[in-house]
């Protein structure tokens, strides 16, 4: 009697199979047998026999023999050594492209120009001759001055000589009979003298004066007295101070403003152009003997670039017409 099981019903086979055993299959509507070597047989190749131009997967290396590459041992050394961004670009230069150790000791100890002075760019025509300089040494010095030496620096300040008659007041600047003294006028001049006085003793140790008498100017006039010092005279004041005073007197009733003006030269001794130091205005009453003063603390600046020499100016404003004006300087 036959005994119908399914396959998975069957016992397992013991492996591996030898090849040899029998196997159903289905072949052309029939069942027949055959054999694991049969199966195996049948089968398609399992190599594969393409060229690498038809591998189209394939980088370039793989046609390239293991030579033609780094060893592992070159890779690791690789991975360690510098690289052209690691060194800077004198790695690229020869030698000879830059100083030996003896020219850079000699570098280090050389001056540089951080180290001279500004004389170092002039020329020597810029500077004293030797002489020149040895004859400055010698020479007598502002601060070897007494002090009286410079007292009195206005010279005739205390109105002693007198060469002139008296003069007509006019706008134009004029030597009257004070010596080295000069007097004009701003505004419309109808009337006025330019006088030498004496004996005015409660104005002026001297007892003289520079009077300008009976004055008619208009409205907005003016009267100045000028003194001029030369340069020669002027250079004692180089690095000290300078102290203007003098004593005045007028008549006109009301106070009125006295300015007093300092300029220097442009050159020296050429007083044709003059640019102002400094000044100062101060009121004085009427019908008093007035000390006036006006002190600059350094006067280097003010004589030793504009051609070392000095003009005092003073203006004594006129309020209304006529009256007398006196100055002593000092």
């Amino acid at each position: 009697m036959t005994t119908t099981k399914k396959i998975s019903e069957l016992p397992s086979a013991v492996t591996p199979l030898a090849g040899t055993e029998d196997i159903p299959i289905v072949q052309d509507g029939a069942t027949r047998r055959a054999s694991p070597n049969d199966i195996r047989a049948g089968l398609a190749a399992t190599d594969h026999t393409h060229s690498l131009s038809q591998i189209t997967d394939a980088g370039t290396a793989a046609a390239a023999n293991v030579e033609d590459f780094a060893t592992v041992e070159q890779g690791g050394k690789a991975d360690t050594a510098l690289q052209e961004a690691d060194v800077g670009s004198a790695a690229f230069e020869d030698m000879g492209a830059f100083a030996t150790a003896t020219q850079g000791a000699k570098a280090d100890t050389a001056i540089q120009p951080g180290d001279l002075g500004t004389a170092a760019a002039a020329d020597t025509g810029d500077f004293a001759s030797a002489a020149q300089g040895s004859k400055a040494d010698s020479a007598v010095q502002p601060e070897d001055l007494v002090y009286p030496g410079l007292i009195n620096a206005v010279i005739n300040g205390g109105c002693l000589l007198s060469h002139r008659g008296q003069k007509s007041l006019t706008t134009s600047w004029q030597y009257g009979p004070v010596d080295l003294l000069a007097v004009k006028a701003d505004g419309t001049v109808s009337a006025g003298d330019i006088k030498h006085i004496s004996g005015v003793y409660s104005l002026s140790q001297t007892g003289r004066a520079c009077f300008v008498e009976n004055a008619t100017l208009g409205s907005g006039g003016a009267i100045y007295f000028r003194h001029r010092i030369e340069a020669r005279d002027a250079w004692a004041f180089y690095n000290k101070p300078a102290h203007f005073s003098a004593r005045t007197y007028h008549d006109l009733g009301p106070s009125v403003d006295y300015v007093i003006t300092l300029r220097t030269p442009t050159s020296a001794d050429n007083f044709a152009s003059l640019t102002d130091i400094d000044s100062d205005t101060l009121a004085i009453n009427d019908d008093d003997n007035t000390d006036i003063a006006f002190s600059i603390p350094d006067m280097a600046r003010a004589i030793l670039g504009t051609g070392i020499a000095l003009i005092c100016t003073r203006r004594v404003l006129r309020r209304h017409n006529g009256g007398k004006g006196k100055n002593q300087e000092s």
